[in-house]
């Protein structure tokens, strides 16, 4: 099984931004230090608090620029073979209650400052996904039309509050966990870009289903070697590919289509503190 990355931001739900150049040069943390993490642990995570302070632990560098930039390992090309490989930790501190959207804007920062990365994105012709309707007029059991007043109202603010009950998200929110989906009120299209992780690939909905749905949807997660066609794993359970067609009555059918690719020019590795 492949090592795992978390991002936690205490109290609240985290909407983090698309990929974007910092508006200024002085948006950088007050205060940063990186160090190389030789643990040997696989797993890394990324915490930031109200008070300013964001804690990176046990990340790659290619991890952390996924991360940063919202993109999954199929949509970055290029950089060093160290950029998988070679651990780091960042103890870094920004104004208090810097939004999480702020807070990428400042990792990015730190990414061209002390990596000296410098990157592209362009458009390539890739495999992709098309999600659609299994058999018409027929869906599955966990996949509901919406009961908008059996979910809680959504939160105001992406700080404020308590994190949600994944066993009853708010409304319009769709929680993605290890091999579980569950979201309350939420269109198909939503449901489909957050399967892109799990697929490997990104997933365009095709299924031209209207309006809001409940989703309940369990498999077995990091399955490397999935495909369609291909539902064998040593991980209990069913992959994401009969999960979705067993409980939801939708599948996903391979096709090519444009994908936006983040491209490194150049990075290395990082400056001393």
């Amino acid at each position: 099984m492949r090592g795992w990355i978390s991002l936690i931001a205490v109290l609240g739900v985290v909407q983090v931004p698309q990929p974007q150049t910092p508006q200024s040069a002085n948006s950088t943390f007050e205060v940063a230090a990186i160090k190389v993490n030789k643990s040997g642990e696989r797993a890394g995570s990324m915490r930031f608090l109200p008070s300013g302070q964001v804690t990176v632990t046990n990340m790659t560098l290619g991890a952390l620029i996924r991360l940063v930039y919202q993109v999954e390992p199929f949509q970055l090309s290029g950089g060093p073979g160290w950029l998988d490989s070679e651990h780091y930790d960042i103890l870094a501190k920004a104004e208090a209650n810097t939004a999480p959207p702020q807070i990428m804007g400042l990792m990015r920062s730190l990414l061209a400052e002390r990596f000296k990365l410098m990157a592209h994105t362009e458009t390539r012709e890739l495999p992709v996904y098309d999600l659609v309707v299994a058999k018409a007029g027929q869906l599955g059991s966990q996949l509901r039309k919406a009961a908008i007043e059996t979910c809680p109202p959504r939160p105001v603010g992406s700080l404020a509050g308590t994190l949600p009950d994944p066993k009853n998200p708010p409304c319009g929110v769709l929680m993605f966990g290890l091999g579980k989906v569950t979201g309350r009120t939420v269109p198909v299209a939503q449901l489909a870009s957050r399967l892109t992780p799990a697929a490997g690939r990104k997933v365009i909905n095709r299924t031209e289903l209207n309006g809001q749905f409940d989703v309940d949807l369990e498999f077995a997660p990091d399955q490397p070697t999935a495909s369609p066609n291909n539902d064998q794993s040593a991980n209990p359970g069913v992959s994401i590919f009969t999960a979705l067609q067993e409980q939801l009555g939708l599948k996903l059918e391979s096709t090519r289509g444009p994908v936006e690719v983040l491209v490194i020019d150049s990075v290395q590795r990082p400056t001393p503190d």
